[in-house]
């Protein structure tokens, strides 16, 4: 998935999960969607190092094992500094969602059984042959993912407009 895809995943983890929230005490809606933007964002801080899509997914920050191992710290710092909860929360979902998403990806897949195996998975056909080194090239090639990303915004808009 692309990051404008992930902000707006973000945006709208943020918001559900503080509208849900029994008692957000302590956080505004703009500090959790702030956090979900971040949160969903955070497993692709590896393009700071890695610099190519192509290799990204290979990566501590898209392996689900580290993520969980990740989450869990995160909850643990929770009751460690005394922070509202939902920010775990939020993190947590925005985390999952963004390995979730980056199995539909058309040209690199996820390692879900890292370290048993390097096998990437992807729930569309992945095109390792095709060179993508630019959004504008991916909309313009017509990967199958876009139709996918078009109808995840459309519903996260309908959601954070309502």
């Amino acid at each position: 998935m692309t990051t404008p895809t992930h902000i707006i995943t973000g945006l709208v983890i943020g918001k559900a999960l503080y509208e849900i929230s029994v008692d957000p005490v302590g956080i505004t809606l703009t500090t959790a969607m702030l956090i979900g933007v971040l949160a969903s964002n955070l497993p692709d801080i590896n393009m700071l190092w890695h610099r190519q899509i192509a290799t990204h997914h290979k990566d501590l920050t898209h392996y689900p094992s580290m993520v969980l191992v990740f989450i869990l710290a995160i909850y643990i710092s929770i009751f460690l500094f005394k922070w509202p909860l939902i920010v775990a929360h939020i993190i947590a979902v925005g985390l999952g969602i963004h390995i979730f998403l980056d199995l539909f990806g058309s040209t690199i897949g996820v390692h879900l059984l890292w370290p048993i195996s390097n096998k990437e998975f992807s729930f569309t056909k992945l095109d390792k042959e095709t060179k993508i080194d630019s959004l504008w090239k991916r909309i313009m090639i017509g990967k199958n993912v876009y139709p996918l990303e078009a109808v995840i915004w459309v519903g996260c808009l309908v959601y954070l407009l309502a």
